[in-house]
């Protein structure tokens, strides 16, 4: 699992972002901490991932790259939302991808 260097956090995440990173990392138990993906269908530009499933056996989190993390689902709905219109408005068009790159300081 990467993380983007210029990670996008949820407001009630951001004091404790390192620490969540962090138990992300060590497979701890956080059930309201929510991911936000480059996508795997490549039709797609992100996915939403509950931390729990990082805890099955065979999940294959080390091809996530990590664009944002939220506390509940509907932070991550709102930071991906953010996402695409930081997009937008740097591109002229919701190019997800070109953001990342943009951003992305690996």
């Amino acid at each position: 699992m990467k993380f983007m260097s210029e990670l996008y956090v949820s407001e009630g995440l951001k004091k404790k972002k390192d620490k969540v990173i962090e138990k992300l990392i060590k497979d701890k138990f956080q059930p309201n901490i929510h991911l936000i993906t480059r996508a795997a269908n490549p039709k797609d530009q992100l996915d939403i991932i509950n931390s729990i499933m990082l805890l099955q056996k065979d999940y294959p989190k080390d091809s996530l790259f990590v664009v944002g993390l939220a506390k509940g689902y509907e932070d991550a709905i709102n930071l991906a939302k953010q996402i695409i219109t930081d997009a937008n408005e740097m591109f002229g068009k919701p190019d997800v991808s070109k953001l990342i790159r943009a951003k992305s300081h690996d």
